[in-house]
């Protein structure tokens, strides 16, 4: 005997929360016929996980959340079927990128030249602005000052040199003695004076180097010499007017050995005529010989004017561009100098500024305002 089959089970309507009272029912969404997902009566509309809302159902989307917008161009990956046809790449590879390689164009044009990088790192002085036309820099103030200035330190640079030595030799050897504390402050003075002058020949070409040296806080001679001979700046005089002084006076000298022959070059059609020079056979002639002055070796004689305008233009076009030479070896010299005879930066300058500053409270007392006052409910 079959027994009974059972009844099926009855589907349970879904039940909606009953709304508040006062408030209208909003219409439930339904699924939209043909969706490939069953949605429950009353839950939100949510797109398949991997397909991004509003795209067609099947259709085939990675499933990068970041992926590429459709309609865009992107780079295939490594391996992928085939390249864009409107990039031109070869199909199963993605195109080489100039910056990937080392020494590509990209690469080069981001990284600076040591020109540039040297050029950043001078001072820029106020008073040789430089020009990018050979001609108006040639013209300008600019080489002229910087030429002053190097040929005002390889004079007086000298002189500096061996005064502040002389200084500093005679306070280490007095210092030792008691008696002669006076004459190792007049050492220190002496040095001091130096580095003076050398700030304010900055002039030529910047503004004057600012100074700050120490503050004599104790009386007495031995207080003088405790802050003078503990003075960090005293040192970095020192250093500026006797360490570096063969390696600025270098500089300075072959900067002015190759910009002065130049200039006497352009001015040739002024004097040649009025030189004798010597020839190979011993005899003397009217002219100027650019070479070898006893006129063994090779060189060019110019005695005539035509040959006197022509060197006088070669040596003008040459100038035309040395003179970036001279103005780059002043500004080195320049920075140089503010690097040791200026003051330190303070570090907690920014902090003084900002106490220094009016604040959002004004330290003035405040007046009360301007109108009736009330007493016991009554206006006055």
């Amino acid at each position: 005997m079959t027994p009974p089959e059972p009844p099926p089970p009855c589907a349970t309507p879904a039940t909606s929360p009953s709304p508040l009272p006062g408030t209208t029912p909003k219409a439930r969404p339904e699924a939209a016929p043909g969706t490939p997902f069953d949605v429950a009566p009353g839950a939100p509309f949510e797109a398949a996980p991997g397909n991004p809302p509003g795209a067609a159902p099947g259709a085939p989307v990675s499933g990068d959340p970041f992926g590429p917008v459709p309609g865009t161009l992107h780079e295939p990956a490594s391996g992928g079927p085939s390249a864009s046809s409107a990039t031109g790449n070869p199909p199963g590879g993605s195109a080489p990128h100039p910056a990937r390689h080392k020494g590509g164009a990209a690469s080069t044009r981001s990284r600076p030249s040591l020109v540039a990088a040297f050029r950043a790192s001078l001072l820029p002085a106020r008073r040789m602005p430089r020009q990018g036309n050979p001609v108006r820099m040639l013209v300008s103030a600019a080489p002229w000052r910087a030429t002053g200035y190097l040929a005002g330190y390889v004079m007086a640079g000298s002189v500096f040199f061996a005064v502040a030595t002389a200084a500093v030799l005679v306070g280490i050897v007095f210092s030792q003695l008691t008696v002669t504390v006076a004459l190792t402050i007049g050492s220190v003075w002496v040095v001091r004076c130096c580095a003076q002058v050398e700030r304010g020949r900055a002039v030529l070409v910047d503004a004057p180097i600012p100074y700050a040296y120490q503050e004599v806080t104790e009386p007495g001679l031995v207080g003088h010499l405790k802050a003078r001979c503990t003075d960090p700046v005293f040192y970095r005089d020192c250093c500026y007017l006797i360490l570096l002084h063969p390696f600025l006076l270098l500089l300075d000298a072959l900067t002015l050995a190759l910009w002065l022959p130049l200039l006497t070059g352009v001015s040739l059609p002024l004097w040649f005529w009025a030189v004798e020079s010597r020839q190979a056979d011993g005899s003397f002639a009217d002219g100027v010989r650019l070479g070898r002055s006893d006129g063994t070796g090779p060189g060019i004689w110019i005695d005539t004017w035509p040959a006197a305008l022509i060197a006088s233009a070669v040596f003008l076009a040459l100038a035309m561009y040395a003179s970036y030479a001279v103005v780059a070896a002043a500004r080195l010299h320049l920075t140089v100098a503010h690097a040791l005879l200026r003051p330190p930066p303070d570090p907690l300058a920014e902090a003084k500024h900002v106490l220094a500053a009016p604040g959002p409270l004004s330290l003035t007392p405040s007046r009360p305002a301007a109108g009736p006052t009330a007493h016991g409910g009554h206006r006055t």
